[in-house]
């Protein structure tokens, strides 16, 4: 559908931002519904002010020549994690904390399949945030804390709204990315790298893109799990880069040139024309010759 690569191709230029709407409340069971116990909340707007208090001190503002995006403290000595496109082409950034401080960081490890990026500073004694392993359910609150265009511990809320989604490459920019989370919570530029968290004040995610209105998109943005992103930090923290698995197949369309029978082995090739040659001088030779008795029957004796 036109629409959708047209989405598909502007997400790729605008990582990290979007738009959204709040979250629905469920609606109370009628009367005649059966007496089935109600599952816990997924949390509730009346949860943003203690969840955002929890984690803002753990978000930072990531400053580079080309702009500015977000992060997210890793480890206390020092490590903060962000999105590789936030730190592209720059090996010195600074960083803003939520105290207003700012300390220089110098880009200590990316991984472009993923789009994440290690950033070290020299200042101790950070708050960590805590990283949810499990995915969140869909439906769930969303928070979205981040530096949007620039304006520091800025707070947005959503909800979930879906998993396991994929936003195609470009050739020229971009990787595909796989597996993502999908939020209404509102993203816009400068949000890149910053934490979309739960209601228990969690991180479930780092964002990373949005499909702008332009695509005729309404509140649809992206974010790396948290269980993604740990895992791809401490390979960087550790090795310095991040080891991926590739199926090694890509689809092509095939072209009339290309449908042709492919030649067999050199071995059979060989072998086949053996057999033609073989068969061919017995189809030359006299009739006679190709006969075969065979076994005689023995016969028993007349009584």
């Amino acid at each position: 559908m036109p629409s959708t690569t047209k989405a598909a191709g502007l997400v790729a230029l605008f990582l990290a931002a979007s738009c959204t709407a709040p979250p629905v409340e469920p609606t109370a069971p009628t009367p005649s519904s059966p007496a089935v116990p109600a599952p816990a909340p997924a949390g509730s707007l009346a949860d943003v002010p203690a969840a955002s208090a929890e984690l803002m001190p753990s978000v930072v503002k990531v400053l580079t020549s080309g702009g500015n995006g977000s992060g997210v403290v890793y480890t206390a000595d020092g490590l903060v994690l962000t999105n590789e496109h936030v730190v592209r082409g720059a090996s010195t950034v600074q960083l803003g904390f939520a105290d207003g401080r700012r300390h220089p960081g110098t880009v200590q490890a990316v991984d472009v399949i993923t789009d994440l990026a290690l950033v070290r500073t020299d200042r101790r004694d950070l708050p960590v945030a805590r990283f949810r392993s499990e995915l969140p359910v869909v439906g769930e609150l969303a928070i979205a804390i981040g530096s949007p265009l620039g304006f520091e511990n800025s707070v947005t809320a959503g909800v979930v709204s879906g998993l396991h989604r994929e936003i195609p490459g470009t050739a020229a920019e971009t990787q595909a990315l796989v597996d993502l989370i999908q939020t209404d919570a509102p993203i816009s530029p400068g949000n890149s790298g910053g934490a979309l968290v739960n209601a228990r004040g969690e991180v479930i995610g780092i964002s990373e893109a949005y499909i702008p209105p332009q695509a005729g998109a309404v509140s649809i943005g992206f974010a790396i799990p948290a269980a993604t992103a740990v895992d791809v930090a401490e390979q960087l923290r550790t090795t310095g880069r991040a080891r991926h698995a590739f199926a090694g197949l890509e689809p092509t369309q095939i072209t009339p040139p290309d449908r042709r029978p492919a030649r067999p082995p050199r071995h059979r090739r060989g072998h086949r024309r053996r057999h033609r040659r073989r068969r061919a001088r017995r189809e030359r030779r006299p009739a006679a010759r190709r006969s075969h008795p065979g076994r005689r029957r023995r016969t028993d004796p007349a009584a």
